[in-house]
């Protein structure tokens, strides 16, 4: 099959795809096969998007990733790989999602992608600054669109205590919070897959944090900026760099 059909199945498919970088023909190919075949086997008004990401000094690693509206909900789904591998981990994640969606599973999540990411290395610079206007969420809500949006962190103003906080994954099912300052418990309902870390927040100046983030092999790390006493988000990229999440002054979101 040409590059041209498979674009043509693709579209029949209500699936979109662009590339970024040198990602080979039959790469392409196979995933767009894989992941139509995922959309085509579901009773589901399914409309995605794909983008392949595959950098020039990447080890020949490619970014697979698909943002998608489920029956009107918006999800994403992410994986690294290489080949017929990476196309089928990205549509078996797509399948994933699209069953803890559609039909309600609780079977654990797929190995999360950023595992790659925990390594140890040298100093490596922030090369990307997203300003956030902040979501105030319960707990669970917080962990619902981590879920939903396939993070492995995910960064919000905590609704019961008005602190800045993020949901993190501890392995394939369970989930923790992290807050600025407090460590007691979420009050009203919570999920049983639920803990609080109880490890203080780092209080620290963005290099330093990134020092540490680099030097213990940290896929992110949330930590307080001293001047503004507001909470951060810092993250590893795939091509290795870092990237911080920062809250806007003043602007969130109910």
């Amino acid at each position: 099959m040409r590059p041209e059909e498979v674009a043509e199945a693709a579209v029949e498919r209500g699936l979109t795809v662009n590339t970024n970088g040198p990602v080979p023909a039959l790469d392409l190919m196979s995933t767009v096969l894989a992941v139509s075949r995922v959309l085509r086997s579901r009773p589901t008004d399914a409309i995605g998007h794909l983008r392949m990401t595959r950098q020039r000094h990447d080890f020949g690693r490619t970014v697979f990733q698909i943002n998608v509206s489920i029956d009107g909900r918006r999800c994403r789904v992410q994986a690294v790989g290489n080949g017929p591998a990476g196309a089928r981990a990205i549509a078996e994640r797509l399948d994933g999602q699209i069953s803890r969606i559609v039909d309600g599973a609780t079977d654990p999540w797929c190995p999360s992608p950023r595992g790659a990411l925990a390594m140890i290395t040298e100093m490596r610079p922030i090369v990307r600054r997203k300003m956030c206007r902040m979501l105030v969420l319960t707990p669970m809500a917080a962990a619902e669109a981590m879920d939903s949006m396939d993070f492995d962190a995910f960064f919000f103003r905590d609704a019961h205590t008005g602190e800045d906080a993020i949901v993190y994954r501890a392995g394939p099912r369970d989930v923790r919070l992290a807050r600025q300052r407090r460590v007691d418990f979420p009050t009203g309902m919570c999920d049983a897959r639920m803990a609080v870390d109880l490890t203080p927040t780092v209080v620290a100046h963005e290099r330093v944090a990134a020092k540490r983030l680099c030097r213990n092999g940290l896929p992110f790390l949330f930590f307080v900026e001293p001047e503004s006493a507001r909470g951060r988000l810092l993250y590893r990229r795939h091509d290795g760099n870092l990237a911080v999440l920062e809250p806007v002054r003043g602007k969130c979101f109910r």
